[in-house]
């Protein structure tokens, strides 16, 4: 491939992207919902990893969960949570072994 047509390649696409940006509401403001997703993320992280660290089901470290993605925590969540039905809040209302 030529420089021409890697450059014209790459001017369309910045052309696209500066499109979207535009429709977006400016750079401003696709900065500014980074930052909240990314705010957001981090709770939810922040979350996830203290409910696990409390669960004694969990073998491991607050370090060691630190260092997973919220979407390995959350599955890592559901895998060692007791089977509980109807919660409220972060409390079951009651255990299925309650049931038995």
């Amino acid at each position: 491939m030529s420089i021409t047509t890697q450059f014209e390649q790459n001017k369309s696409e910045l052309g696209k992207l500066a499109k979207l940006f535009t429709d977006l509401g400016g750079v401003r403001k696709v900065a500014e919902s980074l930052r909240l997703m990314a705010n957001s993320a981090q709770r939810e992280k922040t979350r996830l990893v203290n409910s696990l660290v409390s669960n004694s089901n969990c073998a491991f470290s607050r370090a060691d969960l630190e260092r997973f993605d919220n979407a390995t925590l959350t599955k890592l969540a559901a895998t060692i949570t007791p089977n509980s039905v109807l919660t409220e809040g972060d409390e079951p209302l009651f255990w299925l072994e309650e049931l038995d």
